[in-house]
């Protein structure tokens, strides 16, 4: 056989390579370049410099963008190559699946360090990747960056999502907690804070729940946007809150217009209730304000999912007087049965003759204002209900 008909085997076989044009083929993957030019520069018995040099730009000699993927192998290779791309690119060398020791990982935090200093912003790494600089005593290695009020805020922040990938957060809890308690401190670094405890919380428990609790239970004018109050949710319910505490301090937010981990927990509140909490929800749905606001029509989001499940579950006796005191409380507000509900879900719900009767029946065994008679009258009542009344009075 033939180069020719070999070379025209391995392009017509093996995938490698794809047509450019009439005359000429690529490599249908531009790693798999990458990787055969790593080799060819590794099998010439070059030294470190002579592999770095073709990678760098003689004006500056940094690492060419293009060329990113062939250091990239070249680092699997050399470990000298390696601590070279972690001055230039610690961000593609935590992305790369390779072995790192405690002195690259050290060095690779440093760096990262610098640069978040540098463009006065946060890498874009994800939580499994900070988690690979977990390095002996880097919890101490990271003390005094988090707790320099002076430092920059980016890097403090990096310091702690670092602290929070490798989990160590636990030997910096006395830090961390006096941090949150700083009224003064940067809102963003207690934010982070807060939702590093709500971890902590998670795996050791109490120490951590009894710093969150008060920036739930409280009302604090420390926290202008909610942001502690919606990290103190997420990591107390429903594990350490009962119902009644979540529903009695479920308050409204003090920025409508800003869409943070309050405004998330609310929710995901919606997406998991249940039956069981239907209590201490009908109560709160009682107690909202008239929705004239775009803060309290936000909150009827929840009070209508807390209504639909209700009605759902009327043949519970409590949940039905909680449910009928609720419907009273709505229409004094001049709101709709299920405010943000279709018309053409409201009215399947109401075809379901058995439940509308036992909310009728429930709701005249009790004191009724002029206008409940009339909202009851005009869009409970149906005409076959008529008959049904005149039995229930003999």
């Amino acid at each position: 056989m033939t180069l020719r008909s070999h070379l025209d085997d391995v392009l017509r076989t093996s995938g490698l390579f794809v047509r450019a044009d009439e005359d000429n083929v690529r490599f249908a993957h531009r790693s798999d370049a990458e990787f055969l030019c790593s080799r060819f520069l590794i099998d010439r018995g070059l030294h470190t410099k002579q592999l770095i040099m073709p990678l760098t730009s003689q004006r500056d000699w940094k690492l060419i963008p293009q060329l990113a993927g062939v250091a990239s192998f070249l680092a699997d290779k050399s470990s000298q190559v390696q601590d070279w791309l972690i001055g230039q690119s610690p961000q593609m060398v935590l992305s790369a699946d390779r072995p790192l020791d405690d002195r690259q990982r050290r060095r690779l935090l440093e760096q990262l360090m610098q640069l978040t200093n540098q463009w006065s912003d946060l890498p874009e790494l994800e939580r499994f990747q900070l988690g690979r600089l977990a390095f002996q005593r880097i919890s101490e290695h990271l003390r005094p960056v988090i707790t320099d009020v002076r430092g920059g805020i980016h890097k403090r922040v990096l310091a702690l999502r670092v602290i929070s990938a490798c989990k160590v957060g636990h030997e910096l809890f006395e830090d961390l907690t006096d941090i949150l308690n700083n009224r003064n401190e940067s809102p963003w670094v207690r934010k982070v804070v807060a939702d590093l405890l709500g971890e902590i919380a998670a795996v050791r428990g109490e120490r951590a729940v009894n710093a969150l609790r008060p920036y739930f239970l409280e009302i604090r004018d420390d926290d202008p946007e909610d942001e502690l109050k919606g990290a103190a949710l997420a990591a107390l319910w429903p594990r350490w809150l009962s119902a009644d505490e979540l529903f009695e301090n479920l308050t409204p937010r003090k920025e409508s217009n800003v869409l943070g981990s309050y405004w998330s927990f609310q929710y995901k509140l919606i997406k998991s209730l249940h039956s069981g909490l239907l209590g201490p929800a009908l109560r709160w749905v009682v107690n909202l304000d008239r929705a004239d606001t775009l803060e309290a029509l936000e909150r009827r989001r929840l009070a209508d999912a807390i209504m639909q499940l209700a009605w759902r579950h009327l043949d519970d006796e409590d949940v039905l007087q909680a449910f009928a005191e609720a419907v009273k409380a709505c229409w004094m507000r001049h709101e709709d049965l299920f405010n943000r509900a279709r018309s053409d879900d409201v009215l399947d719900l109401l075809r379901d003759r058995e439940k509308r009767r036992k909310l009728i029946v429930a709701l005249l065994s009790t004191p009724l204002d002029e206008r409940v008679m009339n909202e009851m009258s005009w869009g409970l009542l149906r005409d076959d209900d008529m008959r049904f009344l005149v039995l229930q009075l003999r």
